[in-house]
């Protein structure tokens, strides 16, 4: 949010170059946002995530892209859980598009902007991917590191835990930011 007050909107899925190419990933463009401003100003923002320069800082993924329950992985290893929700419709357009509190007329408490996924789906922090969601297959990559619950952001700011087991309807709802399908309490 406080990303959002400095620029009058949520960061895109990536940092661009002037040409459209995707080359660092959101995570790094809020690294100013959540006490890593000392980290954030190593990056070369014109720079590929994995250039020379940029691959270094991998290993210094703040502890807090990770989750604790992991247990293979560490912050050196560079890999995070958290992955922003992707496509048409989400909170992450996948392309130079940001959203606004404006644009999320369901509710930021009723949308979804990132899913934790398992250790085999965990990605270089510093790399513009994320998760895709199409409808037909919402639950790809979601992670299995809790039992029966996968850890859930929203765009209000809070983490959740969904079970597993969430209805399909319930949780395309969630996943769109201006659907306007009813979403009950959970």
């Amino acid at each position: 949010h406080v990303h959002h007050d400095t620029h009058k909107a949520f960061p895109a899925h990536a940092i661009y170059n002037q040409d459209g190419q995707p080359l660092l990933s959101w995570r790094v463009a809020l690294l100013p946002y959540v006490e890593q401003q000392e980290l954030y100003d190593q990056f070369h923002l014109d720079e590929p995530w994995n250039s020379p320069h940029n691959a270094a800082l991998i290993p210094q993924m703040p502890a807090l892209l990770l989750d604790p329950s992991s247990p293979t992985l560490s912050p050196a290893d560079g890999k995070t859980h958290y992955l922003g929700c992707t496509g048409e419709g989400r909170f992450f357009t996948g392309d130079k598009q940001t959203r606004s509190f404006r644009d999320i007329s369901d509710g930021t408490s009723k949308t979804l902007t990132t899913m934790q996924v398992d250790d085999s789906r965990a990605v270089v922090w510093t790399k513009p991917e994320d998760i895709h969601q199409t409808a037909e297959n919402p639950f790809q990559g979601v992670g299995v590191l809790h039992p029966k619950v996968f850890l859930a952001g929203f765009a209000d700011g809070h983490i959740e835990a969904l079970d597993k087991t969430i209805d399909l309807a319930l949780l395309q709802a969630l996943l769109t930011v201006s659907g306007r399908e009813p979403v009950p309490q959970r």
